[in-house]
């Protein structure tokens, strides 16, 4: 006996399918095979976010396949609001942006097995008209070389903008003054950057600038060099843009750990609600990184509006988490007992939830013995239900990709 939903319900249903997992476009490509009641639903879920990865050389193949689907199937262009690109080569994508009219999103990078490229010039030519849409409000790039700064001058209604391993050219430029309002940045994201690539911080504080970062919410910086230099630009940035900042995640550098207390100038941000600091960098040298950590929070201006902190940590060599980490008393020296009181008083009313992340390798002690380590250590926020400990297994001869998009 076959019965059929009402659509509302099946709307509901598929719509917890449309998330940011590998396995969602097979999901619902499997669901617009249902009926055509289905498809109805399941079709604008499938293309809002469309995720186009070449094999090696064959990007053009690529885009021509998707272009051809567009072109035979109208309709679904006004679906897309999400495009995301990895190519192999400069293959021209300005055709196959031309079909897209609604987008709201572009991730563009080059493929990781390639040497990293400038932007191909017919992108140069089409982005223009892209960044003048309204609708248009998210950019990402990834592994892109000598990008024009000049052409943020075209942006209309950007808000967010993540960039990793981009570097750019006319940083010395800025487009002419005008009546006409900048466009509010809520959102940057900087990963994986390096000395050369944070010029682009300088440019953004000028006045002058393309942005308004005014209202500027959220601001990621991972910075893998691990260099003193770069997090004392990062924190000059963090300065900047204080007043308006809700949401942060920065990456402490290994080097120079006893200046890193006075370089971030905590005592402005007064609108904090979310924190995350990367714990470890260099495990090897297992360098303790808790105590500017614990400054940070200890100088907060207002503190009860802190609603999240994580603590997310580098690979541990087992060496290190046999001596470092698989010892309660080691954990209280290291400042982790003062952790769990200030974030467990009164001062932090508003505070919701306290996220450690730790990576493990197949050699040493399972995911429910860092638990029970943390949960000891932590007293005050784990009987207050705060305390959240996720550990991951990860084999070190495996490369590993990591990707910061928007969502």
């Amino acid at each position: 006996m076959v019965v059929d939903f009402p659509l509302e319900i099946v709307s509901t249903f598929l719509g917890y399918l449309n998330d940011d997992t590998l396995a969602r476009d097979d999901h619902l490509l499997r669901c617009c095979l249902v009926s055509r009641s289905w498809c109805s639903i399941a079709q604008p879920l499938l293309f809002s976010a469309v995720r186009m990865r070449a094999p090696k050389r064959n990007s053009e193949e690529m885009i021509q396949i998707f272009r051809k689907t567009l072109e035979e199937s109208p309709h679904t262009r006004k679906y897309i609001q999400t495009l995301s690109i990895e190519i192999q080569d400069a293959t021209p994508i300005t055709p196959l942006l031309r079909l897209v009219n609604d987008l709201r999103c572009l991730r563009f990078s080059f493929s990781p097995f390639m040497r990293i490229p400038s932007l191909p010039p017919d992108l140069l030519l089409s982005v223009p008209n892209l960044f003048q849409s309204e609708r248009f409000t998210s950019l990402s790039l990834k592994r892109v070389r000598n990008v024009p700064v000049g052409l943020f001058a075209h942006c209309v209604a950007l808000q967010e903008l993540a960039l990793s391993r981009v570097t750019f050219t006319g940083l010395a430029e800025f487009p002419p003054e005008t009546d006409a309002p900048r466009p509010q940045l809520r959102a940057l994201v900087l990963f994986n950057i390096f000395w050369d690539e944070m010029a682009i911080l300088s440019w953004l504080t000028d006045p002058r600038c393309s942005f308004n970062l005014s209202n500027l919410t959220t601001f990621i910086a991972m910075d893998r060099s691990g260099s003193l230099q770069v997090y004392q630009k990062i924190c000059e940035f963090v300065s900047f843009v204080s007043g308006s900042l809700e949401n942060m995640l920065l990456d402490l550098p290994t080097d120079g750990t006893s200046q890193l207390s006075g370089m971030l100038q905590v005592d402005r941000l007064r609108n904090l609600r979310s924190i995350s600091i990367w714990l470890l960098q260099d495990v090897e040298d297992s360098v303790n990184l808790l105590p500017p950590i614990l400054d940070i929070l200890k100088r907060l201006p207002n503190p009860g509006l802190l609603e999240k902190v994580e603590l997310p940590s580098s690979f541990h060599s087992s060496g290190v988490l046999n001596e470092v980490l698989l010892s309660v008393d080691t954990m209280h020296s290291q400042g982790w007992s003062e952790f769990d009181s200030i974030l467990g008083s009164s001062a932090f009313h508003s505070l919701r939830s306290v996220e450690i992340t730790a990576y493990t390798v197949p050699d040493v002690p399972t995911g429910l013995q860092y638990i029970g380590l943390f949960t000891s250590a932590l007293p005050a926020l784990f009987e207050s239900g705060k305390l959240r400990i996720e550990t991951t297994t990860v084999d070190l001869y495996v490369s590993r990709q990591e990707e910061v998009w928007f969502a």
